[in-house]
């Protein structure tokens, strides 16, 4: 039988997640609340770069592409561009993280 407790904690569960996906994807908001361990949303101020990269034809590319040419392209760009951006740099560091793949 499961006890009142349990079954308020539950409760509580799906209603920080209810929160969380109001500002992030299910599956972030699932994942943080399933590790038991918030911290991550504490307020934090860091310095970020952001790199923006418009890469031509990219567009038209992917509207013809297979969705498998798409992946191995953006695997090949990836490859050459993350040693790159992530080479030491005096008082610089510069990380990028990419998405979906």
């Amino acid at each position: 039988m499961v006890s009142k407790q349990r079954v308020a904690e539950q409760v509580e569960e799906l209603g920080r997640v209810r929160r969380l996906k109001r500002f992030l994807a299910p599956q972030l908001a699932e994942l943080i609340v399933s590790q038991g361990d918030e911290r991550i949303l504490e307020s934090h101020r860091r310095e970020i770069v952001v790199v923006f990269c418009d890469l031509r034809g990219y567009t038209a590319f992917t509207e013809t592409a297979e969705p498998e040419e798409v992946l191995d392209f953006l695997r090949e760009y990836h490859g050459a561009l993350g040693p790159l951006v992530s080479q030491p740099r005096t008082g610089c560091p510069v990380h990028l993280l990419f998405r979906g793949t």
